[in-house]
């Protein structure tokens, strides 16, 4: 019963303090102006336990708890025995001494005992109605909070987001680049574009395949290593559908951008590269990111992703800076048409927001 009567004074507020004595329980609950605090001495069946043994263990527990800086305590202790008369005995000079009768489960307070202890008296009369019932809740209730801290974590990886749209680009564009540098100019005389072949050719696919061709290691590397960094965001953002079909039209509105200033300015050339459809992704982020910074509190995510946005930009204008035969007009129709996606995505997002805040 000692276990039950543990699990019970710890559902009322009062705190288990350890004990070197495996029959002694000690509990505390700080009240306003004093410490209430509850021996519990359980006698086991043909237990010899005297006064001298009550008084001793009584003492003991009380210094230990004056050396713990308690002093300002009232003490209720309670006997747990199937021999009524002999925790009688025991206790017969603490007036704040009661009995419970583990057999019966009834509570006897003689009548040179106090009647009530801070109203402990009816506390423990409901206990013994059902001793079980206390350390069933405990249980239950650990079960519960085990419960919820699984959820948590599941949820928890639930929430971690693996880009893999982003990812299967990358490893795409790395294995077209590796099967290039092995049939020499195959690839790029299938795939390249310009106005001869597309325009005046009719083969409008190159618009599509030339996004997956790549001259060089830099050019390859620059390229994936933005689409790797900023695509991760994006997609999350978008989502993976919305996110690969935006891939491909700001892949495709590059293309044909360039296209068109070639066709007009009379000089043609042969165009090859993701670089459009990653300044599109450029474009998504950039709107995205800053259109969504709630100024009045920034947290240390958003500073990340604004940092890694900015680096990002740092890379490219570096690399384009130091690399000859840059198709300019690819990279500024890519990027104006990511910003036109990114700003359908806000606006989109705002409205959501606007919803949910009046549905509040």
């Amino acid at each position: 019963m000692r276990e039950e009567l543990k699990a019970f004074l710890v559902l009322e507020g009062y705190s288990a303090v350890t004990s070197n004595l495996p029959e002694f329980l000690v509990f505390l609950k700080k009240e306003y102006r004093h410490i209430s605090v509850i021996f519990v001495m359980e006698l086991e069946e043909g237990s010899t336990f005297t006064s001298e043994r009550y008084k001793a263990v009584y003492e003991s527990a009380c210094k230990l708890l004056e050396k713990n800086g308690i002093t300002e305590m009232h003490i209720l202790t309670m006997l747990i025995t199937d021999d009524v008369n002999l925790a009688s005995e025991a206790c017969k000079e603490d007036k704040n001494a009661w009995i419970i009768n583990r057999g019966e489960k009834t509570l006897i307070i003689e009548e040179d005992k106090v009647v009530d202890f801070y109203g402990m008296k009816s506390v423990f009369q409901r206990f013994l109605q059902n001793p079980e019932a206390a350390k069933i809740k405990i249980q239950e209730t650990e079960e519960k909070i085990l419960n919820d801290i699984r959820e948590r974590n599941k949820a928890s990886l639930r929430k971690i987001f693996i880009p893999w749209v982003a990812y299967a680009l990358v490893a795409i564009n790395i294995v077209v680049y590796i099967v290039c540098t092995s049939t020499g100019d195959l690839l790029y005389n299938m795939g390249e574009v310009s106005v001869a072949n597309t325009i005046y050719g009719g083969q409008w696919y190159r618009v599509i395949t030339s996004m997956f061709l790549h001259g060089n290691l830099s050019h390859i590397f620059n390229n994936m290593l933005i689409l790797y960094l900023l695509g991760n965001m994006v997609e999350e953002r978008l989502g993976r559908w919305k996110f690969l079909l935006s891939y491909f039209v700001c892949g495709i509105v590059a293309g044909l951008i360039s296209l068109g200033a070639k066709y007009f300015s009379g000089i043609d050339a042969n165009s090859i590269g993701a670089s459009g459809a990653v300044y599109g992704i450029f474009g998504i982020a950039l709107v995205t990111e800053f259109a969504t910074i709630n100024w009045k509190k920034v947290s240390a995510a958003t500073v990340r992703r604004v940092i890694l946005v900015l680096v990002c930009i740092a890379i490219s204008l570096y690399v384009d800076a130091k690399t000859s035969g840059i198709d300019y007009e690819a990279h500024v129709g890519g990027l104006c048409m990511g910003a036109m996606i990114g700003m359908a995505w806000y606006f989109t997002w705002l409205r959501k927001m606007r919803e949910k805040k009046n549905e509040g």
